[in-house]
């Protein structure tokens, strides 16, 4: 058993291996189309990808073309969704606070009478039948 451990040859990583897009899988020989994914942007991939920050291997790298660019996208709408919902609740809360009623009554003139004409005709329509 020993002597098949041994004829086992490692795996050799290539340096092209090596430099491979975490969430799309392409191959990044160029550093300047790769992003190596620090603290923060694990913390947003764990959040966009819903699993525990553990499972996200923080000596990988990200591309720049795509996957870098939605996280970050991803990361500016979350805090404008955030300002969004917090602005409305504020609208809501202040809405309910007022006193006054949000619809108004109808712009009627207070001299104008409540029957209106083709009641009046219906009436003397049926006394002639």
């Amino acid at each position: 058993m020993a002597e098949g451990k041994l004829n086992i040859t490692p795996k050799k990583y290539l340096k092209e291996n090596k430099y491979f897009c975490f969430l799309c899988g392409i191959n990044l020989p160029d550093a300047k189309r790769r992003a190596r994914i620090n603290s923060s942007v694990a913390k947003l991939l764990s959040d966009i990808l819903e699993c525990e920050l553990d499972t996200i291997d923080v000596t990988g790298y990200l591309c720049n073309d795509d996957c870098y660019k939605n996280t970050n996208r991803f990361a500016a709408l979350r805090t404008s969704l955030a300002y969004l919902s917090a602005t409305l609740k504020d609208r809501q809360s202040h809405a309910h606070a007022c006193k006054t009623s949000v619809r108004f009554k109808r712009g009627v003139p207070s001299d104008v009478k409540e029957t209106s004409q083709p009641a009046q005709r219906r009436k003397s329509l049926n006394s002639v039948f």
